[in-house]
C-alpha cells in the first residue's frame, strides 16, 4: 500500500509502507534513479541505501536548490548552523562528496549527470534529499 506519492512535473516518486521507494515518468537526466535515462510508464522500485530519511513535515525543514542543478547545488535550513558533515553519494550508494558542516552552497559541477543524495548530518540525527545533476 502507498504511504506516501509526491508528483513532479514530468515524473512521480512513491514510498511503500514497508519502506521501498518507487519512481516513474519522465527519465532524459536520469532523474528517477534506475540506472538508465529511459522513460518508465509504470512503477519501478528504486534501489536505496539506508539513510534514515525523515520524511516532509517534520520540525525541521529542510530544501536544496536549483534541483535539477548544474553548477551549484543551495541548502536552506534550520540545520546549517548545526551540521557536522554533508555527503553526497551517486545511486549506486557511491560516496563523491564528503563535506565539514555549516556549508550553504555546494559545488556540483564535477559530477557526471544522474541522481543523487545529499545527506546531512547534524547531532547523531541525518537528513536526506535526492537531487539531479545535469
Amino acid at each position: 500500500m502507498w504511504e506516501k506519492i509526491a508528483a513532479g512535473q514530468g515524473h512521480s516518486l512513491g514510498l511503500l509502507t514497508d519502506a521501498t521507494a518507487w519512481a516513474w515518468g519522465y527519465n532524459g537526466f536520469g532523474e528517477l534513479g534506475i540506472g538508465s535515462q529511459v522513460d518508465v510508464h509504470f512503477p519501478v522500485n528504486v534501489s536505496c541505501i539506508n539513510v534514515g530519511i525523515e520524511l516532509a513535515g517534520s520540525k525541521n525543514s529542510v530544501e536544496i536548490y536549483p534541483n535539477p542543478a548544474t553548477e551549484y547545488l543551495n541548502i536552506l535550513s534550520d540545520l546549517n548552523q548545526n551540521m557536522d558533515r554533508i555527503t553526497i553519494t551517486d545511486s549506486t550508494g557511491k560516496k563523491v562528496l564528503d563535506i565539514p558542516g555549516n556549508t550553504y552552497q555546494i559545488n556540483v559541477s564535477m559530477l557526471n549527470s544522474g541522481m543523487y543524495l545529499l545527506r546531512m548530518v547534524s547531532k547523531g540525527s541525518s537528513r536526506a534529499l535526492r537531487f539531479v545533476k545535469k
